[in-house]
């Protein structure tokens, strides 16, 4: 609600309504869970992965991706300088059900460049909201892919 509110703001100042009430902010104590979910930390093996898997309860896999060079490495500047003159499909609009949606093929700098110059217009302007989805980078553009390590229980 806040973000429609944002965006449909024609001035300067924000305004929220929702503030008015300050009885949302009132704070609830949130009653013991009885089956909390398993969190396992860190890289498994395949066989504690099949373990866990055929225990038939949900569990979460955390922090299972920080050893991946793509942690370090992925930011816009490293993205440019491996694929900016690189043609990309974009999705423009933000719906695919609104009539003003459409798709282009645009330079991945200008659909970088694009954004940058979106995210950063003060709250109320609207500039034009691109995607860039669907796409299969990682067989396009081999040095994305060995950023990233598959670990053994994706073949579990």
């Amino acid at each position: 609600m806040i973000i429609s509110v944002l965006l449909e703001s024609k001035s300067a100042v924000p305004h929220f309504p929702i503030m008015s009430n300050p009885s949302i902010f009132e704070t609830f104590e949130c009653p013991p869970l009885s089956n909390p979910i398993c969190r396992i930390s860190g890289p498994i093996s395949l066989s504690q992965f099949k373990f866990l898997k055929n225990k038939g309860e949900p569990f979460i896999l955390e922090n299972i991706i920080s050893d991946w060079p793509a942690m370090e490495k992925w930011n816009f500047d490293y993205f440019l300088e491996v694929m900016a003159e690189r043609t990309v499909p974009v999705e423009i609009g933000e719906k695919y059900t609104d009539d003003n949606w459409g798709q282009q093929l645009v330079k991945f700098k200008n659909f970088v460049e694009n954004m940058t110059k979106v995210t950063g217009m003060p709250p109320g302007e609207k500039g034009e909201i691109s995607y860039l989805a669907q796409h299969p980078l990682l067989e396009q553009i081999p040095e994305l892919e060995n950023d990233i390590i598959i670990p053994g229980t994706v073949y579990g």
